[in-house]
């Protein structure tokens, strides 16, 4: 006989409430930090919205990158990220354009 599973919800709630404390606490210590969310699966991105919400309340400076199989363009809009990446290489490249950008 199989068990049931907790209900999802249960589930995100209690994982989104422990890392996104220890995030906070990170960025309190590297201010102006870039900050990555990746969803393999789209239950999971229903935590990212949370996620940059709270980070951009906290921390209005920070930049949300987020990528993953079933991001698109359009969900960073709704969410209110910075940037969507389809594919890792253009989060390094977005993330070197601003560091030269910086340096200079």
């Amino acid at each position: 006989m199989s068990q049931s599973p907790a209900p999802m919800n249960m589930w995100q709630g209690s994982f989104k409430y422990i890392h996104i404390l220890k995030l906070l606490k990170k960025l309190k210590e590297y201010p102006g930090a870039a900050i990555g969310l990746s969803a393999l699966l789209t239950t999971t991105m229903v935590n990212m919205e949370a996620i940059t919400k709270q980070i951009k309340e906290e921390f209005p400076e920070t930049t949300v990158l987020i990528g993953g199989a079933p991001v698109t363009e359009k969900f960073k809009v709704q969410i209110g990220a910075d940037f969507y990446g389809p594919e890792p290489l253009s989060v390094v490249n977005y993330l070197k354009r601003g560091a030269q950008q910086i340096s200079h």
